[in-house]
């Protein structure tokens, strides 16, 4: 219970405190000089838990690197009654909970999962994960020499990646 003495005014606004999850009962109790005190109202709010919008990966994998034609699950490990999930793979919206993804293309690619209370949009959290999506090396193999009986055969692997700042290959 907070006392605000002598305001002197009609109107009052209380803010800056924070708020524990859960309900909570605010009323207004006002004297004017000798005259009795008069009760307000009750106004009940209801402070519910800022939803989380972080996310799993499945096979599990703590890098951001990956080849194209992988498959990712990502999954919202901790559902909560009331919060809605949102998800955008790379431009693409989806709105269940778990879902599958497949790295077709190599680049950067952004996988976000936005969650928010149903009917309050206000109270909501995003989380993105960026992935550096590596190219499938194209193999190629040529024959250098035409071998004769008894003689060397000579091969050259002119295998490529398509991004040529990969030392890898």
């Amino acid at each position: 219970e907070t006392d605000y003495n002598n305001t002197n005014s009609t109107f009052f606004t209380y803010s800056g405190t924070t708020l524990d999850i859960g309900i909570t009962e605010y009323r207004v109790v006002v004297q004017n000089g000798v005259c009795p005190e008069e009760e307000s109202n009750t106004l009940r709010s209801t402070v519910i838990e800022e939803p989380n919008a972080n996310f799993t990966t499945i096979p599990s994998s703590s890098s951001d690197v990956v080849c194209e034609g992988t498959i990712l699950e990502f999954s919202v490990p901790r559902i909560v009654d009331g919060v809605e999930y949102r998800w955008d793979l790379n431009g693409t919206p989806d709105s269940r909970t778990n879902v599958e993804f497949l790295f077709e293309n190599s680049g950067t690619q952004t996988i976000t999962l936005n969650a928010s209370v149903r009917e309050l949009a206000s109270c909501a959290s995003s989380t993105s994960r960026t992935f550096d999506v590596k190219a499938l090396p194209k193999p190629v193999l040529d024959l250098v020499s035409s071998p004769c009986e008894g003689t060397l055969l000579t091969f050259q692997n002119n295998t490529s990646t398509n991004q040529p700042d990969d030392p890898e290959i």
